[in-house]
């Protein structure tokens, strides 16, 4: 007769594996907020203003990017999946560029403490310390966006919001999506979902 232990330890393994998946989704997705919002007040409705003096100095102007497709995303130096979400977007950047798609960061936390962090060296940055064996930033970043963050409703982070060629906010990706085997870049679940906003949002007339 087998042992009560040999036919439990596979019941509590997967009931373990279970748990643990649900509380690293909850984390990834940051404070159990709902993933994309549908019903946001900002859906089908113009833009709100978005300007800006980036690390580099120079001057965005969203009014000045008309008939362009706007990848926005709000962040923090305190929100560590953020960082993950940095090399998918460093390729939606790379690879949407021929397409007229920008990628912009709108970071909540001030100049002074971006700069302690990220060097403004290269194209655009690179950060200090390698996260995810990455430590290029292929877009860039508007620091101070308090006020910004505001107009869009941002509560947690990460949070991105994709602005179609005429303007129109087309929708919202809330949170960070953790793939079940951890994969990132193009095989991560988050950028699947990011591009498919992208791809509905060039087909906008």
């Amino acid at each position: 007769m087998k042992s009560h232990a040999s036919w439990l330890f596979p019941i509590m393994a997967t009931v373990t594996f279970f748990l643990l998946t649900l509380i690293i989704n909850n984390v990834y997705s940051q404070n159990y907020a709902t993933i994309d919002p549908d019903h946001h007040p900002l859906i089908g409705r113009i833009s709100p203003e978005i300007k800006g003096t980036t690390l580099n100095g120079r001057l965005f102007d969203l009014a000045d990017h008309s008939g362009k497709t706007i990848l926005v995303n709000f962040w923090s130096l305190r929100c560590v999946v953020c960082y993950k979400e940095i090399v998918e977007l460093n390729i939606i950047a790379d690879k949407y560029r021929d397409k007229n798609v920008i990628v912009i960061s709108l970071l909540a936390d001030s100049r002074f403490n971006a700069l302690s962090r990220i060097s403004t060296s290269g194209t655009f940055y690179k950060l200090n310390k390698a996260i995810m064996n990455n430590s290029d930033i292929h877009y860039e970043i508007i620091p101070d966006a308090g006020p910004i963050l505001s107009t869009f409703e941002i509560k947690s982070f990460p949070m991105t919001v994709v602005i179609d060629k005429n303007g129109y906010v087309g929708g919202f990706s809330h949170g960070y999506r953790v793939s079940y085997g951890n994969e990132t870049g193009e095989n991560s679940e988050n950028y699947k979902v990011l591009t498919q906003k992208i791809d509905k949002a060039l087909k906008a007339d």
